[in-house]
Formats: structure tokens, sequence, C-alpha cells
């Protein structure tokens, strides 16, 4: 369904790269996931083995977007004469050593080089944090994977449409990640009260 003006639209986003990629229809699903790893220990003489703890894994989020640039699509932007290949952009970028920063470029100016660095500038640098922003969750993350599909291609062979499953991994420091703890022990707190359980609410207890 076309996303309508009064929606909330999700996004990714880099202030200071310069990079917002704005959900033009939302994700349907979105998955996430928190691994833990445990070893396994049988000592000698006993009749079951020990689970120890090692540590705990990364944190992901996936979920499939897709833009269209058609009329039908009922964007505001349609028919636009590069159809989705700037949207593509923004998602090759955050998988490339960041070139460009706007706190820079106000400290320094604007030059060529900035904007079209040489090779050896991006040299050891990591592509851009990447801020995953969804109604009440945000998370600071990194883009690790988003295989795009093009599609529709007009007569000038740009595509009108793309999809993609993107996947980040969330970079868990800093005070985004204290928020997103805090509110999680809040959000269980309320998940596991008698009163307000979302089990009990099914029970009809």
């Amino acid at each position: 369904m076309p996303t309508t003006a009064m929606s909330i639209r999700g996004m990714l986003a880099n202030p200071d790269a310069g990079l917002f990629f704005r959900f033009q229809f939302n994700p349907h699903e979105i998955s996430t996931d928190k691994s833990v790893k445990y070893d396994s220990l049988s000592p000698a003489g006993w009749d079951r083995p020990i689970l120890q703890y090692v540590n705990n894994g990364e944190s992901t989020i996936e979920f499939d977007v897709m833009a269209d640039s058609t009329p039908a699509s009922g964007s505001a932007n349609a028919v636009r004469a590069y159809g989705v290949l700037d949207v593509i952009a923004v998602l090759e970028t955050f998988k490339l050593p960041q070139s460009f920063s706007v706190s820079s470029a106000i400290k320094n100016g604007v030059s060529l080089q900035t904007l079209v660095p040489n090779r050896t500038m991006r040299r050891f640098t990591q592509p851009p944090d990447c801020y995953f922003v969804y109604g009440l969750k945000w998370a600071k993350c990194k883009l690790v994977s988003a295989p795009v599909r093009q599609g529709l291609f007009n007569r000038a062979l740009i595509p009108q449409r793309m999809f993609t499953k993107i996947k980040l991994v969330v970079i868990e420091d800093g005070w985004m990640a204290d928020v997103a703890d805090a509110e999680r022990r809040v959000l269980a707190v309320l998940g596991s009260s008698i009163t307000t359980g979302l089990s009990t609410i099914k029970s009809g207890v």
C-alpha cells in the first residue's frame, strides 16, 4: 500500500555523512536477533554436561524494503529521470569508506577533493555508522548487507524499481545502547506484569 503524506516513515540515516535512506514503503516485518554463546563441558565422572556461558554475540536487524519511482507507486517524486538510482547510491555509500563529513566541511570548507576523494584518502577508513529509526526503535548500526535487485527498466535502461534485504549489525555501546537497555528492561517488566502481560490478556484473566 502506498505511503500517504500522514504516514510516519522509518529510515536509515547518518546526518554527518549526509546520508538519508527514507523508507518509501515501511517494511511489514522486521527480524531481530541476539546470539549467545555457551560451551558444553563434560567433566570426568559426571552423567551430564555443564553449560558454561562464554559471551553474547552480535545483535542484528533484518528487513526487506523496496523503492518505486513510477506514477502507480503514489510517490511524490515519481517519474524521475534517474529512477531509483539515487536510492541505490545511498545504500551503496553506507557500505563504503566514509569520504564526506558535514561537520568537517563546515569547519574546513568544501572542495572538489572533499566531495570526490582519491583512493589514498579512503585507506583504513571505515564505512559510516548507520542510525536505524523505526517508531520507538532507534539503534546505531553498521550496514553489512544490502543486495539490490533492480527492475522495470525504462527505454534508457534506468531502473524504476529496486528491492533489497537489509542486514544491520547493532553497535552496542554509547548512549543509544544505554537508552535501549533501559527501555528493554522497562518493557520486560511491563510484559511480565500479571495485570498487563500479553499472555494474561489473551487468556481472558
